[in-house]
């Protein structure tokens, strides 16, 4: 039992850091199609790399089981969290005269929609009876909140400091 027990954290692990390399190579190359320069890109990808960065540590705060299974789900963040520095982006940069502020207020309140509706969405696995399911659940929903707030506070404080530079 131990041995295969070995076997499946290693390939997990495993498969897991391939998912989550691979997941984030894409979204660089689909963002950087769209957005066209590379400062642009690593602006939009910097509030869900700060989420996916989070969530272990506040799993670990909040004292919640961080398992095999949600390891995996660390992956789907770069997929659920990544819409939220799009949409302040893509706020700011439609404006003629760039303002941060003015892209927070075109922006936020679809932000806080997108979020609020996979907080619903992923936060409702938690009351699975199953344990497995149920971290997923919290995993996704403390994914979903970080990116949210990193995309909310983080990036538009950036694009306030530099946005006379982009």
């Amino acid at each position: 039992m131990p041995v295969l027990f070995g076997e499946i954290k290693a390939s997990i692990i495993r498969g897991s850091s391939l998912a989550v390399a691979a997941t984030l190579f894409l979204n660089i190359i689909i963002i950087h199609l769209f957005f066209k320069k590379a400062k642009y890109t690593l602006l939009v990808m910097l509030p869900v790399t700060l989420g996916f960065l989070f969530v272990p540590g506040i799993m670990g705060y909040i004292n919640a089981p961080f398992n095999f299974i949600n390891i995996g789900t660390l992956a789907l963040l770069f997929g659920l969290g990544v819409d939220y520095g799009i949409y302040v982006m893509n706020a700011f940069l439609m404006e003629e005269r760039r303002d941060a502020g003015s892209a927070l207020r075109l922006s936020g309140k679809n932000v806080m929609m997108c979020a609020a509706t996979t907080v619903a969405g992923c936060g409702s696995l938690i009351t699975a009876k199953f344990a497995g399911i149920a971290s997923v659940g919290l995993v996704l929903t403390i994914g979903a909140v970080f990116c949210a707030a990193a995309a909310l506070l983080t990036l538009p404080a950036l694009l306030y400091l530099f946005g006379d530079k982009l």
